[in-house]
């Protein structure tokens, strides 16, 4: 019994000792923190809790884990809400009053306080609305009279939300670097458009990767290969080529018309390079009859240009060879397929696809060329 007591004492002694050694229990901080902002206050909202559903289907995927997935998410004619995704559950954390999901201090303020309440090694970035590319307000659609019309336009990057836009620039302020001055991991646009060079260039300084299209994204983009390849995005290197070449197939593999995809993975840590090497090239321009370039927009008029189509037009045999070594660093993962929404008004044919596009001047759209000359790109190059 002696023995007994002695013992208990020891043990009682033991953890009265850790107790008081002051000691903090060690906190653990999540790989990643990945923030889905889908900005569905247009004719899209459909599409938001299809998105959110697949979604939760990847976190189910991955089961039990440290990580985050964060959804902002407005949809038409209901409040904007925060969500957290786990393996089993869908929780809601915030409904916000009625607000501008498209405005660069909201969506600021939003990610701030995701990073600050989800606190995380790195982060992840989900981009869903309508966009296009650069092109200012009305641009896509009227780009000889868009200037008249809204005589305010500036450049439109994405999130549409009723009347509103978010410009190229405001979606760069709106997005954090990490407390300790980091870029995000990778931003996913589940939108048209954004794999252009202007965006990729005004977004060098905020993320180390983009994942986009060149073309228009179908519906409902990603929402087949969430919930077997969202695990890949949480990797400590994220696994955005096999992300991208899951998108991809799903796609090529339909029928008809929609089998119709485009899709890069674009490096933005070697893109000052690129842009130097294009510089270059540029002063000794000639004019070109766009009618040759591939392009990618469905309308009349052609907006978006193969970067590569364009640059070998205008370039020696020697400055297209450097231009093509420094975008092999740029774009990691390229694939389009043969033709886009065939029996569609403006189908096309997709013969050359570097992973980005450019916009080329045009005589006939005076202000649209005027805009494009504001862009950081155009003044990078020119």
């Amino acid at each position: 019994m002696k023995h007994y007591l002695l013992s208990i004492f020891f043990v009682i002694l033991f953890i009265s000792c850790k107790e008081d050694s002051g000691l903090e229990p060690e906190i653990v901080i999540p790989q990643r923190t990945i923030i889905a902002y889908l900005c569905g206050d247009n004719n899209l909202s459909s599409e938001v809790n299809i998105k959110i559903q697949a979604l939760q289907e990847g976190m189910q995927k991955i089961g039990e884990t440290d990580n985050h997935l964060i959804v902002y998410a407005d949809s038409r004619n209901e409040m904007p809400k925060l969500w957290k995704i786990t393996a089993d559950e869908t929780i809601l954390l915030v409904e916000y009053a009625e607000m501008n999901s498209a405005s660069s201090n909201n969506m600021n303020k939003i990610i701030r306080e995701i990073m600050n309440d989800f606190p995380a090694q790195t982060y992840g970035l989900i981009c869903f609305s309508h966009a296009s590319g650069w092109l200012p307000r009305g641009a896509l659609n009227d780009p000889a009279g868009f200037a008249a019309k809204y005589p305010e336009a500036r450049s439109r990057s994405v999130f549409e939300d009723g009347e509103n836009e978010m410009t190229i620039s405001e979606l760069e302020n709106a997005i954090p670097l990490t407390e300790n001055g980091d870029k995000f991991e990778f931003i996913i646009f589940e939108t048209c458009y954004m794999a252009g060079v202007e965006v990729a260039w005004e977004l060098r300084e905020k993320t180390k990767y983009i994942v986009a299209s060149s073309a228009e994204m179908l519906s409902n983009g990603f929402v087949e290969i969430y919930p077997e390849h969202l695990t890949g995005l949480f990797a400590p290197q994220p696994n955005l080529k096999t992300f991208a070449e899951a998108h991809f197939n799903n796609w090529n593999n339909k029928t008809g018309t929609s089998r119709s995809a485009t899709i890069s993975v674009i490096n933005l840590a070697s893109i000052t390079e690129l842009a130097n090497t294009i510089k270059t090239i540029q002063i000794n321009r000639i004019e070109c009859e766009i009618a040759f370039f591939q392009h990618f927009n469905r309308n009349s008029h052609r907006l978006f240009f193969d970067l590569s189509d364009y640059i070998q037009s205008i370039a020696t045999p020697e400055q297209f060879s450097a231009y093509q070594r420094e975008l092999s660093h740029v774009v990691t993962y390229q694939a389009a397929t043969p033709r886009f929404m065939p029996g569609y008004t403006f189908s096309f044919n997709i013969r050359s696809h570097c992973g980005l596009t450019t916009y080329i001047r045009q005589n006939a759209f005076p202000d649209l060329n005027a805009a494009y000359d504001e862009t950081n790109w155009a003044k990078a190059i020119l």
